[in-house]
């Protein structure tokens, strides 16, 4: 069965960034969260795909 929510070190390993800046786009906004508990959080696999796929084709996501 294929997973539908990733934690932070599998949504960073398909961006193939570091969690900080896993962090960093999701508090600009860039990428949804969602809220498991109070202090879990996870991402869909579909957004962080589109995500890769957006920034792909627009080349003007900039994480400043």
């Amino acid at each position: 069965m294929e997973k539908l929510l990733l934690n932070a070190d599998e949504a960073s390993h398909i961006l193939g960034i570091s969690k900080s800046t896993l962090f960093r786009l999701t508090r600009a906004n860039k990428i949804n969260k969602i809220n498991i508990s109070q202090k879990r959080v996870a991402w869909s696999k579909e957004d962080i795909l589109k995500f890769v796929s957006d920034c792909g084709t627009s080349g003007s996501d900039s994480l400043d």
